[in-house]
């Protein structure tokens, strides 16, 4: 304080650290205010921004929103159109048309749908056929009754002409082929009313092996040659001997082996071999019956009618063998199947419930005779 050219620089010194610091203020509120002026334009312009979104949001949500709904009512309603149109053509009768280019939970009821009319078409042709077989039945028991007694004098006639004595040799082989002919149309009527008009099934309890040994032993020796010919037929059985007792008619199961075992040595003239197997599946409670041969096979073609009735390859057949055999096994409540073996030959499998007693219905009271041959 005494020195007072000291005290002057001193102030002097001040006022320079002062200037400087008011400049340092100055440079840091410019900085600070022109980022803050930037901020505030920026958030300006996002506001702007917000505010032009908003207002298309208002202007453009209902038309998209519009849009949305038609498309999704489409979505909605062409399926559901389809399904309509389905079920007004299943209405009308048209039982063959199909849904078809429908997905997601669509697709599921329109294949449901698909099988819906499949199972109503295969109901409806296995009504027709019902109704058919049965006005058959009436004509082909009519028929039958009309052509019995005339067909019988007829060939009491010509068995008494056969044996007088002065007719000669050719006379008598004609009238022997013509009683062989009228015996030939006798066969075919009987097969034509046991298929037209089954007899119902008088079930006995039986074993199937009795039953297809029976059959085996009584067909087998005439239809084949001899054991040490070239053309012989040769039996193989393989016969579950557990197999349990069954509620089934005998004779028209003896029919039905007899069927398959002739059609089987018909289709070996060369000889061959026949197989024959039973045996249970106890889980699912049935009797399958297998009969091989070893012969021609069964054609890709033919496989799907030879159940057909009047279907037939054999120039005297009349393709109601099978048929009748088909009808037996279903009214037994079983199913028949053929299948061509990869080796050569057919099989023909047969798959009968194991019913008891207890569970059969009771048999007419006008039994048949049930004698095994």
């Amino acid at each position: 304080m005494s020195n007072a050219t000291r005290m002057e620089e001193e102030a002097n010194k001040v006022l320079a650290e002062g200037s400087k610091l008011v400049n340092l203020l100055h440079d840091m509120t410019s900085l600070t205010h022109d980022r803050l002026e930037k901020r505030t334009q920026a958030t300006l312009v996002k506001i702007s921004n917000m505010k032009t979104l908003i207002f298309i949001l208002i202007v453009l949500g209902p038309i998209v929103a519009i849009g949305m709904a038609i498309v999704c009512t489409q979505g909605l309603a062409r399926p559901l159109s389809v399904l309509l149109q389905a079920t007004r053509k299943l209405k009308s009768g048209d039982l063959s048309f199909r849904v078809q280019g429908l997905t997601d939970e669509f697709g599921e009821m329109a294949a449901a749908f698909n099988e819906m009319a499949a199972a109503l078409h295969e109901q409806m042709h296995n009504m027709q056929r019902a109704e058919q077989m049965t006005m058959v039945g009436e004509m082909a028991a009519g028929l039958v009754h009309e052509i019995k007694n005339p067909l019988a004098g007829i060939k009491g006639a010509m068995q008494v002409f056969q044996e007088e004595a002065d007719i000669s040799e050719e006379e008598r082989a004609i009238l022997s082929q013509a009683i062989d002919e009228v015996q030939r149309v006798e066969s075919l009527m009987k097969s034509l009313l046991n298929f037209a008009k089954p007899p119902k099934p008088q079930l006995l309890p039986v074993n199937i092996n009795d039953v297809l040994e029976a059959t085996i032993n009584a067909s087998i020796p005439y239809s084949s040659s001899a054991p040490d010919s070239p053309k012989a037929i040769r039996i193989v059985k393989h016969f579950d001997p557990h197999l349990p007792m069954t509620m089934v008619d005998p004779l028209e199961m003896q029919q039905v082996f007899l069927n398959l075992l002739m059609n089987a040595v018909q289709a070996m003239p060369s000889g061959g071999t026949v197989t024959a197997t039973t045996f249970e599946n106890a889980a699912a409670k049935e009797i399958h019956i297998e009969i091989a041969d070893t012969g021609m096979g069964i054609n890709d073609e033919i496989s799907e009618k030879i159940f057909q009735p009047f279907f037939t390859t054999k120039n005297k057949g009349t393709g109601l063998g099978l048929a009748i055999s088909k009808q037996f096994i279903e009214m037994h409540g079983g199913t028949i199947s053929a299948e061509k073996n990869p080796a050569g030959g057919a099989t023909f499998r047969i798959i009968l419930p194991c019913t008891q007693a207890e569970e059969a219905p009771l048999p007419d009271q006008d039994h048949r005779d049930v004698r095994i041959a």
